[in-house]
């Protein structure tokens, strides 16, 4: 049988019923199914996954592409930055408004807006992302980074953003350096982070800083009569 699993956070997020198909058969019948979104996420190499869901009428939403830095040298930083606490949490959901681009745009920039300043939020508690860092200025905030440990020795970037006010004067180069510092201090040789294919900033960003593709990965969708109404 395929597994599809009900996404109950999303579905209830979102107010729409939201699933993701993991395993991949002749048997599955989308028309007995009650919901808006169907996604799966498979690698680019996996044809045959691929086949089948164009075959069933998924259409690709949009591409994820994994970086990957294995880090060796000690980092010592010459700027002030500090963890996010509780009392941070109103100033930085405001850095929702600076996430364009997301796979989440079909249910409408409202709902991405409040998708991310939950993330953020969590990610200052450690429910969600585990650690939050931040950079101010003369009390304003340049930019946020958060983190999750995947294990004793590896971690993944969830969040990193820069306050538009600030692009291109290496606040991101910055938040970079403070997530591999936070990995070198707990023992952690691999690093990890993800952007959108349509992203080519951001990739180029990562490239520029030393981080190498370690995979491609393309997220399918599947709407109910072609949209998430």
């Amino acid at each position: 049988m395929n597994e599809l699993k009900y996404l109950k956070w999303d579905s209830i997020f979102f107010k729409k019923k939201v699933f993701e198909l993991n395993v991949f058969e002749k048997t599955f019948n989308k028309n007995k199914l009650k919901y808006n979104l169907i996604q799966s996420n498979v690698k680019l190499m996996e044809k045959e996954k691929i086949n089948y869901l164009e075959k069933e009428g998924f259409h690709l939403e949009e591409l994820n592409i994994e970086f990957k830095k294995i880090l060796e040298k000690k980092i010592d930083l010459d700027f002030k930055y500090k963890k996010a606490k509780e009392i941070d949490t109103k100033k930085l959901v405001e850095f929702s408004d600076f996430f364009k681009q997301s796979r989440y745009n079909i249910f409408g920039r409202k709902k991405v807006k409040e998708f991310y300043s939950e993330w953020i939020k969590n990610a200052i508690l450690g429910e969600f992302d585990d650690v939050c860092f931040m950079i101010e200025k003369e009390m304003e905030v340049l930019g946020l980074v958060t983190l999750k440990d995947i294990n004793s020795v590896q971690a993944r970037i969830g969040l990193i953003v820069v306050n538009e006010k600030f692009q291109s004067s290496g606040v991101g180069k910055k938040l970079l350096k403070i997530a591999e510092k936070y990995c070198l201090d707990n023992n952690k040789k691999e690093l990890f982070v993800s952007t959108q294919g349509s992203n080519l900033k951001a990739q180029n960003f990562y490239i520029k800083n030393g981080y190498l593709i370690n995979e491609i990965g393309a997220w399918y969708y599947l709407l109910k009569e072609g949209k998430i109404d």
